[in-house]
């Protein structure tokens, strides 16, 4: 409970989760800048990039995922 893997995962998490939406905007913007789209479209586009694998890799597999 007190590991410091327990800690520092969760904050490594959030950071690659933070890194991973804030480089998908730029993406979104182009993408949709004369038009419009709704959350499944995000979801889809999210899914094609590093989002689409980070809760696997950062919350489920065992280890530290290389960074």
């Amino acid at each position: 409970m007190f590991s410091d893997a327990v800690y520092d995962r969760g904050a490594m998490t959030l950071q690659v989760l933070r890194e991973s939406f804030f480089g998908l905007l730029p993406v979104w913007i182009r993408l949709h800048r004369h038009g419009d789209a709704d959350t499944a479209d995000f979801v889809r586009l999210a899914e094609r990039t590093r989002l689409g694998d980070l809760f696997d890799t950062w919350l489920f597999t065992r280890g530290k995922p290389a960074l």
